[in-house]
């Protein structure tokens, strides 16, 4: 896309030996950073960020750590 310079995964990052890094493949809630773009200004960023298609899928969960002890819990 004109005006985008450059889309960093987890992947584009250095290994940092077990420090904790800014982006990850596999995100464990809603909003935490799966990527970076760099671009010309905000406004081109927030139109690539638009077409970007993810193939993300919801994981089953639970909250109530006796539930989370049953067999077949998640």
């Amino acid at each position: 896309m004109p005006g985008v310079k450059a889309i960093l995964t987890a992947d584009d990052l250095p290994d940092l030996h077990g420090a904790e890094r800014g982006l990850t493949n596999e995100p464990l809630y809603q909003g935490e950073p799966i990527l970076a773009i760099a671009a010309v200004d905000e406004i081109t960023a927030a139109e690539a960020i638009e077409r970007i298609d993810l193939g993300l899928e919801p994981l089953p969960f639970v909250v109530d750590p006796v539930d989370s002890l049953r067999p077949g819990s998640p």
